[in-house]
């Protein structure tokens, strides 16, 4: 076991002071179109006062945390769980001085947009002021792409500090030999997806300017958040289609989207992943419209299928729902988008590993001698990788199982919290008829919360955090 030093806290300290320092300036955006806007004094105040309390934090942290020590990747996984731990508490200041939001319920809702997971802890968008609204879209558009990576890339520790706190957050691309031109690569066809976007819901769609804007940065970002109480069912059967293939988009492999940005655009075709993504997608289309069994609902059914999947989630459209037909969609939304993209679930690879692993040991078991390949999406799969993807599924379904039974004592039943806690972990949004999640207790938010972290870092940061700091303690 790798003995932790007083050393290992103050480079974790230093990286996350860093990150609260850099991400501050985001503010400064809302703050603007506070100004702009001629929002209330408190609601522009409290975006001032989250700015300075956040870029104080991070500017105290790090100058109490000097060292020259390199960062590794020990030190990249606590940092980013202490980040996206400690991030809703500073987001959610905005939801909390304003007065739109208590304490609890400000951290859930910063929570819920850092994480891409979209699910709405505020009651009555309606009356929400607009910069509070696109804060949240704004927020969500960088949780998504990585707060860490986004901060730090080619500011702080050179290649290998920015490339492993890349990965603590759960991404393992590879587009270019330079490791600090992958997260600038990224990040680039991250901006040029969400300016495709916008100009789509902006000229097709023809959506108010900043109603594209926000819907152009939670499509591609994966989130779901609506910024009416009527949501994306109010912009007609081109909205819902244009916004539910904008999620496609942001769920493919972004090393896939990178091929086809230099001119490979067969690289979508030949992406494995991708087509089991869109082979599960088309059957359960098929099995909801059986289910459903009328033609004009085929818009709808089409664009809650990509947007359980993808994680977009932006609304459980009304359809006529029972408990087949939202099973369909707990499975899509814990299955997932492909791995490398900005979608949540398992991730479609874990999926077929584990699903074809099934078959690897039935064949194993009825003939013991034989030699078997072990192949999956065009690639030879080790016994690790199979072991891995396995202890994440278990790992993630058991945590799902333990917001179930909290959430089920709030008196939700057992189908309705078994959905809300896949839609949460699985960084969906979606919520089941009848259920209001502000009205929830204190615990069953915090719950929720936590669940939607956990999926976001898919769990092995948080995980790696409670080890670091037991070894801290020992010492």
């Amino acid at each position: 076991m790798v003995k932790l030093t007083a050393e290992d806290a103050r480079v974790v300290g230093k990286q996350v002071g860093a990150v609260f320092m850099l991400f501050s300036f985001f503010t400064l955006v809302p703050l603007a179109l506070s100004i702009v806007l001629g929002h209330a004094l408190r609601v522009t105040l409290s975006f001032a006062a989250c700015f300075a309390l956040m870029f104080a934090f991070g500017w105290l942290l790090k100058r109490a945390s000097r060292t020259e020590q390199p960062m590794l990747m020990r030190h990249a996984l606590a940092a980013t769980a202490i980040v996206w731990l400690l991030a809703p508490l500073f987001v959610g200041m905005p939801f909390l001085f304003s007065g739109q939001a208590g304490l609890v319920d400000s951290y859930s809702e910063a929570a819920s947009t850092l994480t891409s997971a979209g699910t709405e802890f505020l009651p009555n968008l309606d009356v929400v002021p607009r910069a509070l609204l696109f804060w949240r879209d704004l927020a969500c558009w960088v949780g998504s792409f990585g707060i860490v990576a986004l901060a730090l890339t080619g500011i702080l520790g050179g290649a290998w500090s920015v490339i492993n706190l890349y990965e603590a957050e759960g991404r393992e691309e590879r587009l270019r030999p330079n490791l600090v031109h992958t997260v600038r690569q990224l990040l680039a066809i991250y901006c040029v997806l969400t300016l495709a976007a916008f100009f789509l819901l902006f000229v097709l769609v023809r959506m108010p300017f900043l109603d594209a804007v926000e819907y152009a940065m939670g499509a591609i970002s994966t989130n779901g958040m609506q910024t009416t109480n009527a949501g994306i069912a109010g912009y007609g059967a081109l909205g819902l289609i244009i916004i539910a293939l904008l999620s496609v988009a942001g769920s493919i492999n972004m090393v896939t989207h990178d091929k086809a940005f230099r001119g490979d655009w067969r690289a979508y075709v030949r992406d494995k992943s991708f087509r089991v993504f869109l082979t599960v997608s088309f059957v359960s289309f098929l099995l909801l419209s059986i289910k459903f069994g009328h033609a004009r609902f085929v818009v709808e059914t089409l664009s809650q299928v990509f947007m359980a999947i993808t994680g977009g989630g932006f609304a459980l459209l009304p359809l006529p729902w029972d408990d087949f037909s939202l099973f369909v969609i707990i499975a899509l939304m814990f299955i997932g988008g492909c791995a490398g993209s900005y979608a949540g679930g398992i991730k479609i690879e874990r999926f077929v590993v584990f699903m074809k692993n099934i078959w690897w040991e039935l064949q194993e078991a009825i003939t013991p001698a034989s030699v078997m390949r072990r192949s999956a999406l065009g690639r030879e799969v080790s016994r690790e990788e199979v072991k891995d993807a396995s202890f994440f599924i278990a790992f993630f379904s058991l945590i799902i199982l333990v917001n179930v039974f909290v959430l089920t004592q709030t008196g939700l039943d057992f189908f309705k919290a078994l959905f809300l806690s896949v839609s949460a972990q699985s960084c969906n949004g979606m919520v089941p008829a009848g259920v209001s999640v502000w009205l929830m207790p204190a615990f069953a938010k915090i719950s929720l919360s936590l669940g939607m972290i956990l999926g976001r870092l898919e769990i092995y940061p948080v995980l790696s955090l409670f080890v670091f700091a037991a070894g801290l303690l020992r010492k």
